[in-house]
C-alpha cells in the first residue's frame, strides 16, 4: 500500500527526514510516533500529496484513494450536518438521478412503435442495465444509515443533525470532518491526533471502527491507550530516522527500551575494542619493524561502520510538584449541588465525598459538567443550590487550559513561571520542568506574546506544578503535551503526596494515575473505587444486570398483556359460541316448524322402520359431533369454518326433523 524509499526533507538547514524508507502492507493499522516538533505531521502531508519532499520515492498502491484529517476542520458552514455528510455520496445520488431519468426514457420509448426509437430502446436497456447494477452494488438504502450510525458513534445526538455546521465549536467541527473521512471509506486514511476532540465513549467508538476497517491506517497520536487497543506496528520517527516495531505501543515500549540497551552494551563494546587498537597505533607508530602492522589496522579501522550511541535523552520530572503542608483528612464535602446555566441544567443534586490523598478522576461524555465541577470546587463559580464545603488547610491549585490567557504578555516563560515560585527556586529545577513540557535552550527566553494557544497552556502547567498545594483540580493536562511529556507529568502526580481531582480523556493516564473513578451522568456523581480498567469492568457488569431487569420487565409485562389478550380472546369466543347457539336453537325451532308442515309429503317416502331408526341415530350422533366441534373457541379463529359447519348442521338438522315426523306417522299406524 505505501512504500517510501530513502526520503529526505529539510527546511533549510532543519533536516526533518534523512533517507527514510520503511513499507507499510494494505490493511495495516500503523501508529507514527515520536517527539512533537520530530516531522511526524510533515511525513502524513508528504504521504498524502499536498506537501512536497527533497528527494527519494513515495509510492501508492495503484488507484489507491487517500484520506487525511489533519488537526483542522473544514467543513461547509452554509449546509446543515446531515447535508454536508450526505457530499460523500454525491456519486450514488448521481447514479440513481441517471437510473431514474433513463426510465422514464424507456417508458417514452416502450410506447413508440417507430424503428428507430426501438433501435434507441436496446441501447438504453443495455446501459441501464449496467447502471443499475452498480447502483445496487452501492447500497444506497443503506446511506441514511450509515450516516446517522457514524455521527451518533462521534457523539453528535439527532438534534444535532439537522443544524448548520457553522453553529458547532471548533471541536465538533472536527468531530464532523472526522464523520465526513470515514464515510468515504478511503482505501489509505491518514489521521493526525484523531482523539484530540474526542470524549472517551467517542474514543472507544473509533477504536472500534479502526479495529475493524479494511482501509490501511496511519494515525499519529499521544494517546497510549487508544494506540493500544487497535494498531499492530508503530513507525518511531526520532533525530531523522524512522525504526519500526510489529506490535501495539506497550510492546513498542518495551522492545525499544531493550533495542536501546543491545545498541548500548555493542556500542560500549566497539569503544572498547577501538581505544585498544588505538593504543597499539599510538605505541609503534614510530618503530619501523611494526610500521607495516600499524598501517594494516589503521585501514581497517577506516573502513569498519562505527556503532552509534544509542539516543539516552530522556524527559522526565526529577523536581517534585510544591506540596503545601498536609490537609485535614477530609478534603471536600459536596453536597446536593445544583448548576444550571440558562434553562440547561447541568448539575441536579450531586453529592460527593473527597479524602486526603485520593487521586479521583471525573470521567462521562463532553457536556455533563465534568469542568463546571472543577470550577464550582475553586471557587470561581458558585453553586445555584446545595453546599461546597472546603476541608481543613486546603490549598489548591487549579488548572484549565483557558487560564493561559490571563498569562502576562510582557514577560518571557522564565519570568511568568519565577512570578509564582519566586527567584529563591533553584534554577536547574526550574529549567528541568520546562524542558519536560517542551521548553528547551533559549525557547525558555521567548515573550509569552510569541507563543502559540498550546504553548501558553504548557507555561499555565508549568506554573501549577511550581506554586505550592495540597490540592490539584486539572483540567485536561495533557493537551498538548506529546507521550514522552505526558509521562513526566504521571511520574510526578505519581509522586504527589496531596489529592487530586483531574479531568482527563487520557485513559491510559487516568488508568496509571487514579484509584477513583467518578462518573458525572444525569447531573450526579457515582463513585467506583479502583483503576479505569476496574471501573470500566463494573459498568460492564452494571449494564449487563440493567439490560436483563429491563428484559425481565418487558418480559413480564409481555406475559401480562397476553394474559389480558388471551382473557379478551376467550370472552369473545365465549360470546360468539353463546350466539351461535342461540342462532342454531332459531334454526332448529324453524326446521321442526317446517318438517311438521311437510310431514303429510314425507309420508309418502316408503321407508322400514329398522331402517329409519338407523338413520335417525346416526344423524344424532353427527349432529352431536357438529355441537361439539362449533362448542371450541378455537374454531372461531376461522371465520369461513365456522361458517361451513353452521350449514352442515342446518341442514342435518332439517333431515332429522323431517324423519323424526316419518317415523312418529309409523309407529301411530302401525
Amino acid at each position: 500500500m505505501i512504500h517510501v524509499i530513502r526520503l529526505n526533507k529539510s527546511y533549510g538547514s532543519h533536516v526533518i527526514l534523512n533517507d527514510v524508507t520503511f513499507a507499510v502492507t494494505p490493511g495495516s493499522k500503523v501508529a507514527l510516533v515520536g517527539r512533537n516538533g520530530c516531522g511526524k505531521t510533515t511525513l502524513l502531508h508528504i504521504i498524502s500529496g499536498t506537501e512536497s519532499y527533497d528527494s527519494g520515492q513515495v509510492i501508492l498502491g495503484p488507484s489507491c484513494q487517500v484520506g487525511y484529517l489533519g488537526q483542522e476542520g473544514q467543513l461547509n458552514h452554509d449546509l446543515t450536518l446531515y447535508q454536508e455528510m450526505e457530499q460523500v455520496f454525491a456519486d450514488i445520488k448521481s447514479l440513481e438521478a441517471q437510473v431514474r431519468d433513463l426510465e422514464d426514457t424507456m417508458s417514452r420509448l416502450g410506447s413508440s412503435e417507430k424503428p428507430q426509437d426501438q433501435e434507441l430502446l436496446q441501447a438504453v436497456l443495455s446501459r441501464y442495465g449496467r447502471l443499475r447494477l452498480r447502483l445496487e452494488h452501492s447500497e444506497p438504502e443503506l446511506i441514511d444509515a450509515k450516516i446517522r450510525s457514524t455521527l451518533h458513534g462521534l457523539g453528535f445526538k439527532d438534534s444535532d443533525i439537522h443544524r448548520k455546521t457553522g453553529e458547532f465549536s471548533g471541536g465538533w467541527q472536527m468531530r464532523g470532518s472526522m464523520a465526513k473521512l470515514l464515510l468515504r471509506e478511503p482505501d489509505l486514511l491518514l489521521l493526525d491526533e484523531p482523539t484530540n476532540h474526542l470524549d472517551i465513549y467517542a474514543a472507544e467508538w473509533l477504536e472500534s471502527y479502526i479495529r475493524t476497517s479494511s482501509s490501511t491506517i496511519v494515525l499519529v497520536s499521544h494517546d497510549r491507550y487508544f494506540m493500544d487497543h487497535c494498531i499492530s506496528k508503530v513507525l518511531e520517527l526520532r533525530n531523522t530516522k524512522i525504526s519500526e516495531y510489529a506490535g501495539n505501543y506497550s510492546f513498542y515500549v518495551q522492545e525499544r527500551e531493550r533495542r536501546r540497551e543491545l545498541q548500548e552494551a555493542a556500542y560500549q563494546n566497539q569503544q572498547k575494542k577501538l581505544k585498544q587498537e588505538m593504543r597499539f597505533v599510538e605505541r609503534f607508530r614510530y618503530k619501523a619493524t611494526l610500521a607495516s602492522r600499524v598501517q594494516s589496522r589503521l585501514k581497517l579501522l577506516e573502513k569498519q561502520d562505527l556503532i552509534e550511541a544509542p539516543d539516552r535523552e530522556q524527559r522526565s520530572l526529577k523536581a517534585q510538584f510544591a506540596q503545601a503542608s498536609a490537609s485535614g483528612q477530609s478534603v471536600l464535602s459536596i453536597k446536593n449541588v445544583t448548576k444550571a446555566y440558562g434553562s440547561h441544567q447541568v448539575l441536579t443534586g450531586l453529592s460527593l465525598e473527597i479524602q486526603r490523598g485520593e487521586r479521583v478522576a471525573l470521567t462521562g461524555a463532553n457536556g455533563v459538567g465534568k469542568s463546571t465541577l472543577l470550577r464550582l470546587l475553586d471557587g470561581l463559580e458558585e453553586p445555584d443550590g446545595g453546599k461546597i464545603k472546603p476541608g481543613y488547610k486546603i490549598e489548591p491549585v487549579y488548572y484549565a487550559q483557558h487560564q493561559a490567557e490571563s498569562l502576562n504578555m510582557d514577560r518571557t516563560i522564565l519570568e511568568e513561571v519565577y512570578d509564582v515560585c519566586g527567584f529563591a527556586v533553584d534554577q536547574t529545577r526550574v529549567r528541568t520542568i520546562l524542558g519536560c513540557l517542551l521548553f528547551e535552550g533559549d525557547d525558555v527566553n521567548k515573550k509569552i506574546s510569541v507563543l502559540s494557544g498550546g504553548e501558553r497552556s504548557r507555561v499555565a502547567l508549568a506554573r501549577c506544578i511550581l506554586q505550592p498545594s495540597n490540592l490539584l483540580l486539572l483540567d485536561e493536562p495533557t493537551n498538548h503535551l506529546d507521550v514522552e511529556s505526558r509521562q513526566a507529568l504521571l511520574d510526578a502526580l505519581q509522586d504527589y503526596a496531596g489529592t487530586i481531582v483531574i479531568v482527563t480523556h487520557d485513559r491510559f493516564f487516568m488508568n496509571e494515575l487514579a484509584d477513583v473513578i467518578v462518573e458525572i451522568r444525569d447531573g450526579h456523581a457515582y463513585r467506583y473505587p479502583g483503576s479505569y480498567d476496574e471501573y470500566v469492568e463494573t459498568r460492564r457488569k452494571e449494564q449487563e444486570r440493567e439490560a436483563k431487569l429491563k428484559e425481565a420487565a418487558q418480559a413480564q409485562a409481555q406475559a401480562a398483556t397476553t394474559k389480558t389478550q388471551q382473557g379478551k380472546k376467550r370472552k369473545a369466543a365465549l360470546a360468539s359460541y353463546q350466539a351461535a347457539k342461540a342462532e342454531e336453537e332459531a334454526q332448529r325451532q324453524a326446521a321442526l316448524k317446517a318438517a311438521a308442515m311437510g310431514a303429510q309429503a314425507a309420508r309418502q317416502f316408503k321407508w322400514k322402520l329398522p331402517a329409519l331408526e338407523k338413520r335417525i341415530c346416526e344423524l344424532e350422533e353427527e349432529l352431536e359431533d357438529l355441537g361439539n366441534r362449533l362448542a371450541s373457541p378455537e374454531i372461531y379463529s376461522d371465520p369461513e369454518k365456522v361458517k361451513e359447519l353452521k350449514a352442515l348442521c342446518e341442514k342435518k338438522q332439517r333431515e332429522s326433523s323431517e324423519l323424526n315426523a316419518i317415523w312418529e306417522e309409523m309407529v301411530e299406524n302401525s
